[in-house]
């Protein structure tokens, strides 16, 4: 759970709005420029993980019917199970 509160938090903040990472390239005598933010946003794609995760818990794979003939047939109904009964 402290992973995903973790990962919910990363997005951009306007007090980051300047703020910018700048990275030399020697090979190529470049100077490159990144802004906080841009970089934030593209790490706060990770949010579909939550998504993701809803998805196959509200599926009718994880429901306690099939959790129950799951441990009948000897398997676990987990994310990974539901993933592949979606996917079949």
């Amino acid at each position: 759970m402290l992973i995903e509160q973790l990962v919910m938090v990363i997005s951009p903040y306007p007090y980051l709005q300047q703020i910018k990472y700048t990275e030399v390239n020697l090979n190529w005598s470049t100077t490159i420029s990144y802004e906080v933010n841009q970089i934030l946003m593209c790490l706060s794609f990770a949010r579909i993980y939550i998504l993701l995760r809803y998805v196959l818990i509200v599926s009718k794979f994880m429901n306690p019917r099939s959790k129950r003939v799951c441990v009948m047939n000897g398997c676990e109904a987990d994310h990974m199970f539901a993933i592949k009964a979606i996917m079949k």
